[in-house]
């Protein structure tokens, strides 16, 4: 089992570096997987409407807005915070 924070542990840690369409889920409670996702080497880049760096949680958010909404998004270096915060 591999450990991702104080309260959760995995079977399988999937290293990747881009952000995929679709994420695989596993049903099988026995075998539970983590996605870590290294952007450093993107080159996109990812600041919010401040210039500020975005979150992973931000970046994944934006991704999944563009795949729901992709006609508001001509120009791939666009990200938009689907939210209210």
């Amino acid at each position: 089992m591999i450990k991702i924070n104080c309260q959760q542990w995995v079977h399988e840690l999937v290293q990747t570096t881009e952000l995929h369409k679709n994420w695989p889920v596993s049903t099988d409670p026995n075998r539970t997987v983590a996605y870590l996702v290294d952007l450093t080497g993107s080159k996109n880049i990812y600041l919010d409407g401040k210039g500020q760096q975005m979150l992973m949680s931000a970046i994944i958010q934006d991704a999944v807005c563009k795949l729901l909404f992709p006609a508001l998004f001509l120009d791939t270096n666009i990200f938009l915070i689907c939210s209210d915060d």
